[in-house]
């Protein structure tokens, strides 16, 4: 677990990151470690591409993200939906769903109302 911990501090490329959460979660990380790669994973998130950015906030719900972490999973979310393909478009929202409440991500769309 230490080399992966490690290595997330020095991969910021959001595939690497991916990989690394994967092999962190088979191996039953520690509070601290989680904390670790949540960060790493909000760091990233910025940096993707709409279908990383799917891959990424997967990885992040498995690891017991804190209201902040949320947030900042939503806004990235809300983001890249303009700019998110039918397939993406369709994952985003799903996890748009089980970051919030649908009429919070309504309301952050612009879309509240409908």
């Amino acid at each position: 677990r230490h080399a992966i911990t490690t290595a997330l501090a020095l991969k910021t490329t959001p595939e690497e990151v991916n990989y690394l959460i994967n092999a962190l979660l088979k191996l039953n990380p520690t509070d601290t470690e989680r904390a670790q790669a949540r960060h790493t994973i909000t760091t990233a998130l910025p940096k993707t591409t709409p279908w990383r950015v799917g891959s990424l906030i997967d990885k992040l719900l498995k690891l017991d993200p804190t209201d902040t972490e949320r947030a900042q999973a939503r806004h990235t979310i809300t983001t890249t939906l303009p700019h998110a393909d039918s397939s993406d478009l369709y994952h985003l929202v799903g996890l748009l769903r089980q970051l919030c409440p649908v009429h919070n991500w309504l309301a952050a769309l612009g879309i509240e109302g409908t």
